[in-house]
């Protein structure tokens, strides 16, 4: 058996120390796996959840038949969404919009990683804001969004490691916690 050098030994004492205070494993590590990619993630992004793949599936199912749609996805946070459409819809235009420029930089990541940055466009702004300049919100064939829908008052009541190392932006929507979903559905096209 292999000894660990003071080094690699290191690092895991800091990774258990890490993990004590109730900070996800996925922050430690700097990735999470969605939709069988491998994402980075770190503390300015959502951890990308496996039930959101069903964003990805309903995208998918409304893009078919049409070889080259529109894609915008607010809200992108890691990019997990955008990327992966942009690898499903070859074809795709792919526009991802974020207010956190930190996420945005997160996202950029994630499609360099994945071989599609040349193919969407991010833009920083809050939900179909950045889209107004390009004048592509009305040509949008479909519209993605994992939104904040968190109430403010149970914030408290969450796990510690989404309370207390999720982005609180990107968690909480307001006292009723469908805020910004009502926000997206009367700007959408």
């Amino acid at each position: 058996s292999d000894l660990l050098d003071e080094e690699r030994s290191g690092r895991f004492q800091d990774s258990v120390s890490r993990r004590a205070k109730r900070e996800p494993v996925q922050y430690i590590l700097g990735t999470q796996e969605f939709w069988g990619l491998e994402f980075a993630v770190t503390p300015d992004v959502l951890i990308p959840r496996p039930e959101t793949e069903l964003v990805v599936e309903s995208a998918l199912h409304a893009a078919a038949g049409n070889p080259s749609p529109l894609l915008l996805d607010l809200c992108t946070g890691s990019g997990c969404i955008a990327v992966s459409l942009a690898k499903e819809v070859p074809a795709a235009r792919v526009f991802a919009a974020d207010m956190s420029a930190r996420a945005l930089a997160v996202a950029r990541e994630n499609a360099r990683r994945h071989g599609v940055s040349d193919r969407i466009r991010f833009l920083e702004g809050d939900l179909f804001g950045p889209f107004r300049e390009l004048d592509i919100r009305a040509q949008a064939d479909i519209i993605t969004a994992n939104p904040p829908y968190v109430r403010s008052g149970d914030l408290a009541a969450l796990q510690p490691e989404v309370r207390d190392f999720e982005p609180a932006l990107a968690l909480i929507a307001g006292p009723g916690g469908t805020e910004i979903h009502q926000r997206i559905l009367e700007a959408a096209p």
